[in-house]
């Protein structure tokens, strides 16, 4: 199971110094005001899809890592390339679902998925 491991904002300033690039660099190369970028990074907002593609693609890592899952950063990082596939537009719209539940919902969530996926094996 695929899980977050840590927020989106520490992702995207971790991306940023590994690569080494200023916010002003990304933000001229993915088209996206620097007030945006700074938001983002503060963690007071989060890129819709589209954007949230455009920043992974300007920094050379898989969007799912830099929305906190634990997948490698890079699909080069890893041998298991189940990790490494790139999410469906089911999948990530599920995930912009996610992170704006709050805790108790999310850990809400995680049981129920938990109940669904035990149905599933169960062949019910």
């Amino acid at each position: 199971m695929i899980e977050i491991v840590e927020e989106f904002r520490t992702r995207l300033n971790k991306a940023l110094t590994i690569r080494e690039m200023k916010p002003v660099d990304l933000a001229k190369k993915c088209g996206i005001s620097e007030s945006t970028i700074s938001q983002y990074r503060s963690g007071y907002a989060k890129p819709k899809d589209q954007r949230l593609a455009m920043i992974a693609n300007a920094l050379g890592v898989q969007p799912a890592w830099l929305m906190g899952m634990d997948v490698p950063m890079t699909e080069h990082d890893s041998e298991d390339k189940a990790y490494a596939r790139q999410l469906t537009s089911l999948e990530n719209g599920i995930m912009q679902i996610v992170f704006k539940l709050t805790e108790e919902n999310k850990k809400i969530l995680l049981m129920q998925g938990k109940f669904l996926l035990h149905e599933q094996e169960q062949g019910g």
